[in-house]
């Protein structure tokens, strides 16, 4: 324990000699040389959720997004590699794009990703979406396009209307239930 100073002033050094630090968050995920059929590809990072149990903004800081275009171009390297599958990844996909000024979100994103699969990875899978209303709109989304997987990684921590209020979490338990039965019963090849 004594030596955390020193790595703490080195760590301090390294952010005085990259100034524009945010430029680094989002370089390339993956080693393109690795044997890997699969590309984890970072969207954002951060959370700009408060939820009680959680201290990623402690550390990680408020979500910021990464630029539709970056991730296009590194969709496209990955896909030059011969990766298969990526992997869209952020503490909270569903903060994606909020904090850009062109007001792209995640749904324009995935869009832009849609029209543009023949260039990119065979199939496109999306990680760690928060259960609100955006989810609402990219089920559908997710369960008819050809390229992004029928997929849905929804991190449910409990559904007990009390426990969500001491988590700080805004969802509606019962609400959230209802609308998962009625994904499996309109999209049954929909994995969740």
């Amino acid at each position: 324990t004594a030596s955390f100073h020193k790595i703490n002033r080195a760590l301090e050094g390294l952010a005085k000699d990259r100034p524009d630090s945010s430029r680094y968050l989002f370089e390339a995920s993956v080693d393109l040389t690795a044997d890997s059929s699969y590309g984890l590809v970072k969207i954002g990072e951060g959370c700009s959720r408060q939820c009680s149990f959680c201290t990623i903004p402690d550390f990680r800081g408020r979500h910021q997004s990464r630029s539709p275009a970056s991730i296009m171009d590194e969709l496209k390297r990955l896909a030059d590699a011969g990766i298969m599958e990526a992997i869209l990844l952020a503490q909270d996909s569903t903060q994606y794009g909020l904090d850009l000024k062109d007001e792209t979100g995640l749904i324009g994103l995935l869009e832009l990703i849609d029209r543009q699969q023949e260039k990119l990875p065979r199939r496109i899978r999306l990680h760690y979406t928060y259960p609100g209303k955006l989810i609402r709109e990219l089920v559908p989304m997710l369960a008819e396009s050809s390229v992004l997987c029928s997929y849905v990684d929804l991190p449910l921590q409990h559904t007990d209307p009390g426990l969500l209020k001491k988590m700080k979490r805004p969802t509606n338990s019962e609400d959230t239930l209802l609308f998962l039965r009625q994904c499996r019963d309109k999209y049954p090849d929909l994995w969740m």
